[in-house]
């Protein structure tokens, strides 16, 4: 674990009355160092220029959004420093694992599929033009998924090759500003009320495909997918297709394959596809 004390005295700096706090480190994120003070503070500290960019354009749209969601999203203050930081209260809760997900009851489920979809069609229905004009950017397309071919096993890869040999055309449903990272390691959950009290981690979010929205919460669990659709489609008035979702969610897991250089995550992301066949 990277020791929190780099970035206490910036902190302090500027909020003396965390010097008692507990200083922990929340994760080691690929864009930002975040750490979690006295649990009701959080500062992230960007790795490098192009994470600071990140930062910046995220605490600006959350400047945007802040007042226009259904669910709770950070109230971010950004500090220019040096060092450049954002800090924000906390949002209550913890994050939700696939393995927390597969024991809600079936109401929890029904209701986090329902609050999902409200958050989406909330964002789907903002301004692509002020969105953009207030400093979104489109969505990163990722590498060529057929670059995930050689890592493999045998079996995956039939599965893979048969995935890739239709092409995608435009979305039907055209480009929207959207989160596009709505997987549990976003959320803010109570579980012992099975309540979504908000997400975070703005930084990915952006302008593209309307279905791309709906691949990361498949991260929970095969049966969320198909809830939030059915709710969306009720509340928006526009019908998602599940087959294309399905079938661009294994693009986007390939992607991740191919992406990834790291050796211990690799196997974890092929499990992923993995499951993504076996319809887990």
């Amino acid at each position: 674990m990277i020791p929190p004390e780099p970035w206490r005295a910036a902190i302090l700096a500027q909020f003396p009355e965390l010097a008692g706090a507990r200083f922990k480190l929340r994760n080691g994120g690929w864009d930002c160092i975040a750490l979690d003070v006295g649990d009701r503070m959080i500062f992230k500290f960007p790795r490098n220029p192009i994470a600071e960019r990140r930062l910046r354009r995220e605490a600006g749209l959350l400047a945007v959004l802040h007042a226009r969601l259904p669910l709770p999203v950070p109230k971010m203050l950004l500090h220019l420093g040096p060092p450049v930081f954002s800090s924000h209260r906390k949002l209550p809760g913890e994050v939700l694992e696939p393995k927390d997900y597969a024991r809600l009851e079936q109401p929890a489920k029904a209701r986090l599929a329902r609050d999902l979809a409200r958050f989406f069609a909330a964002l789907h229905a903002l301004d692509v033009a002020e969105m953009l004009a207030n400093g979104a950017v489109p969505i990163e397309e990722g590498p060529d998924p057929a670059q995930a071919l050689p890592h493999l096993p045998h079996a995956s890869r039939f599965a893979a090759e048969a995935l890739l040999k239709e092409s995608v055309p435009a979305d039907p449903l055209g480009d929207v500003y959207g989160f596009f990272d709505a997987h549990g390691w976003n959320m803010a959950f109570n579980h012992r009320l099975g309540v979504l009290n908000g997400i975070y981690d703005f930084a990915d979010s952006g302008i593209g495909p309307l279905h791309r929205e709906f691949v990361a919460p498949r991260f929970l669990g095969p049966d969320i997918v198909p809830h939030i659709l059915r709710e969306y489609a009720a509340i928006t008035g526009r019908e998602p297709d599940a087959d294309r979702v399905h079938r661009i969610t294994g693009l986007h897991r390939l992607q991740e394959i191919a992406e990834t250089e790291d050796p211990e995550m690799r196997p974890r992301m092929i499990a992923a596809f993995e499951d993504w066949v076996a319809g887990k």
